[in-house]
C-alpha cells in the first residue's frame, strides 16, 4: 500500500509509521489513539492525516509494508532451492528475518491473533493467504515426492507462524527467568533471527518428515 505521490515526504512518513507500528503494537488497532501516535512521531495531527490519511489506512500500511516484505522474501526462498525441505528451510528463514527487521511486527500480529484477527484489513488478509499458499505447496511437493508424510497443512502453518511470532517476542520474558533457571547461560544460544529460523525448521521438519 503506498500513499498519494501528492503527499509523498518519504523521511515524515517513514518517522510516523515507526511511531504507529510501536502504538498498535502496544494497544491494538481499537485501544491506538491518533493522537498518540503523532505525539510519538513528533507532528500535529492534522499532518498526520494530510500525509497517511486515517487510523485505519496506516494500520494497513504498517501490516502490509511487513507482510509484503515477508512474501518477497518467500518466495525469492521457493525460486532459489530445489527440494521441498530446503524450500520450507528458506520460508522460515524469510518469515524470521521478516520479525527481525519489523520489531513491532510480532507483537502486533501476536495481539490480533489472540483476538480473532477482527482488525485485519482484506489486502493484508490476502497477503497472508499468499504465505499460506506458498507454504501449502512446499507441503504438497514433500509429500509427492515421498519426502514429508501427510500433515495437515493449516496446522503446520500455524505451528511455523506461530512459533517464528512468539520467539521472536520472548527475549525480555526470557532474562527475567533465567536467573532462576538452572542452565548455564553460557550453553544458550541468542534469540537471533537465525538461530530462530534454524530452531523453527528443525522442529518442523523433524515432525513432518517421512520415516
Amino acid at each position: 500500500m503506498t500513499f498519494p505521490a501528492s503527499t509523498r515526504n518519504e523521511e515524515t512518513i517513514r518517522t510516523i509509521v515507526n511511531a504507529a507500528a510501536e502504538s498498535f503494537a502496544e494497544d491494538g488497532f481499537v485501544g491506538a489513539r491518533v493522537d498518540d501516535i503523532a505525539r510519538r512521531a513528533g507532528i500535529n495531527k492534522a499532518l498526520l492525516y494530510y500525509y497517511v490519511g486515517d487510523k485505519a489506512a496506516l494500520y494497513a500500511h504498517v501490516l502490509l509494508e511487513a507482510f509484503q516484505q515477508a512474501c518477497s522474501l518467500v518466495d525469492s526462498a521457493v525460486d532459489t532451492h530445489s527440494s521441498a525441505e530446503e524450500q520450507l528451510r528458506g520460508a522460515i528463514a524469510a518469515v524470521a528475518r521478516t520479525a527481525a527487521a519489523n520489531p513491532s511486527f510480532p507483537r502486533l500480529m501476536l495481539r490480533e491473533i489472540t483476538t480473532g484477527g477482527t482488525s485485519l484489513p482484506e489486502p493484508v488478509l490476502k497477503t497472508m493467504g499468499h504465505i499460506f499458499g506458498t507454504i501449502c505447496r512446499i507441503l504438497r511437493k514433500g509429500i509427492e515426492d515421498g519426502t514429508f508424510r501427510n500433515v495437515d497443512p493449516l496446522m503446520t502453518h500455524i505451528q511455523i507462524m506461530g512459533s517464528i511470532l512468539f520467539l521472536s517476542t520472548a527475549e525480555k520474558t526470557a532474562r527475567r527467568i533465567l536467573p532462576f533457571a538452572p542452565v548455564p547461560q553460557e550453553e544458550l544460544q541468542p534469540i537471533t533471527a537465525d538461530n530462530i529460523a534454524r530452531q523453527v525448521a528443525d522442529t518442523i521438519l523433524g515432525g513432518i518428515r517421512q520415516q
